[in-house]
């Protein structure tokens, strides 16, 4: 245990892991949340489970590409843009909510809306992944994405 405490005392080690853990965690909460929402909304957990199915596989489509565009235009604008895109996606889901549309036809938005957000979902863990090798020397590298995976 100690080994990974003494990660935590690298300088900017810290804050980082920490920030990304927060910044993760709605990306895992949301597929509950989806899936509760939209249980509620049509009444079937067969079809909110379709719904969530898409948000899994926007971000399945979306991650590496994503990840990718980090490379070319940097991970600020690319994170910044991402959720963005997510954002206005999952605003999109709540004006489908709200609208008075036929329940295939909400279905049918809600999927589609779900997948883009998934496609849009911010690529917070490759870019932070990418920059443990720079906080900290190559022999720390393994235990430093093991200590991410059991954080996460």
């Amino acid at each position: 245990m100690r080994r990974y405490l003494d990660l935590l005392s690298v300088c900017g080690f810290a804050g980082l892991f920490l920030a990304q853990l927060v910044a993760r965690s709605p990306i895992g909460l949301w597929s509950i949340g989806l899936l509760l929402f939209t249980r509620d909304r049509v009444g079937s957990y067969a079809a909110a489970g379709l719904i969530t199915a898409m948000l899994t596989v926007g971000r399945a489509v979306g991650t590496p590409v994503v990840s990718r565009a980090v490379g070319r235009w940097g991970p600020r604008r690319v994170l910044a843009a991402s959720a963005l895109g997510s954002a206005i996606a999952a605003a999109a889901v709540v004006i489908v909510d709200l609208s008075a549309l036929p329940l295939p036809v909400m279905i049918a938005g809600y999927a589609v809306l779900t997948s883009l957000c998934g496609l849009f979902t911010p690529p917070v863990q490759p870019v932070v992944r990418a920059l443990f090798p720079h906080l900290l020397p190559a022999d720390a590298l393994s235990r430093a994405y093991s200590l991410d995976a059991a954080a996460q």
